[in-house]
């Protein structure tokens, strides 16, 4: 059984893999520190959603001040943060959320920039708008995350649970999204498209849980990349459809490649403090 062969006794792994490691790996940074955290009753909110744009080159400063308290930034932690209308944000490192003037009239309207999960309390008098990058996001009900990535490249958006309406500012191209649904808007074309892919780390930078589920190498490789904000090379890409499934909670990036390594007989090396590379392998 394919399943069944990819799951694996972690630490059996982990001591087959060290010693095929050229430069031992040293210990990363984990993006969702264990005092930011946050446990949600999802069950009070009528829509959860979550954003991430483009970090990297992004600047990102504190614009608000006593004067505007519609401005809120994180810069080096994690901060939450309740709305005046009951809805609460949690806002990830580097990010900045500024609320329209009219907040709370006759819509919600918010500019993000960087990534935040939002628990949006339900008002259908008062529609809950993200802007992000070159779309919006509307909220339409029940529960949902959404999950952008890279504002200047690509953003998408993925719906666990209720409904959304993603548009393009610049096509005027809509899609309405439901339960496992997401879609991608690639901001050199203006294409705005909907995804069939499976989306199980959107919310990992909170809950610092990394799962996968028979997933293409190719697609685990760039959610370890995303979560940990490194940069990872496949040499050998007759591997990237390599079936993989495994649940790391609260592991760090060397961890996790030298895990991936061994299930895969990949050689891992490491350039820098952001860099690795994998080598060899095979599928199992």
């Amino acid at each position: 059984d394919e399943d069944a062969a990819a799951m694996f006794d972690v630490d059996d792994a982990l001591l087959k893999v060290k010693s095929k490691i050229k430069e031992p790996t040293a210990k990363l940074r984990t993006l969702a520190p264990q005092a930011n955290k946050i446990s949600f009753n999802f069950q009070k909110w009528a829509a959860a959603v979550l954003l991430l744009v483009g970090l990297g080159s992004l600047a990102y400063n504190f614009l608000g001040s006593p004067s505007a308290p519609n401005t809120y930034a994180a810069v080096d932690s994690i901060e939450n943060i309740t709305l005046s209308d009951g809805s609460e944000v949690v806002l990830n490192k580097n990010s900045t959320l500024r609320l329209l003037g009219d907040y709370g009239t006759k819509l919600r309207g918010m500019e993000l920039n960087g990534e935040a999960y939002f628990k949006v309390k339900s008002n259908a008098d008062q529609p809950f708008i993200v802007k992000v990058g070159d779309i919006e996001v509307e909220v339409l009900g029940t529960q949902f995350n959404v999950d952008g990535r890279n504002a200047n490249d690509k953003a998408t958006v993925f719906v666990d649970e209720g409904k959304v309406k993603v548009t393009s500012m610049k096509s005027r191209t809509k899609v309405l999204l439901t339960a496992g649904e997401s879609s991608t808007y690639d901001n050199s074309t203006r294409v705005l498209l909907k995804d069939k892919s499976k989306r199980h780390n959107a919310m990992s930078w909170i809950d610092d849980k990394l799962r996968f589920e028979n997933a293409p190498l190719s697609q685990v490789i760039m959610e370890i990349e995303d979560h940990f904000n490194i940069n990872v090379e496949l040499k050998n890409n007759a591997l990237s459809g390599c079936k993989y499934t495994s649940i790391f909670n609260g592991a760090e990036a060397d961890e996790v490649l030298e895990t991936l390594s061994a299930v895969f007989n990949l050689q891992l090396m490491k350039e820098g403090d952001k860099t690795f590379e994998l080598t060899g392998g095979n599928c199992n």
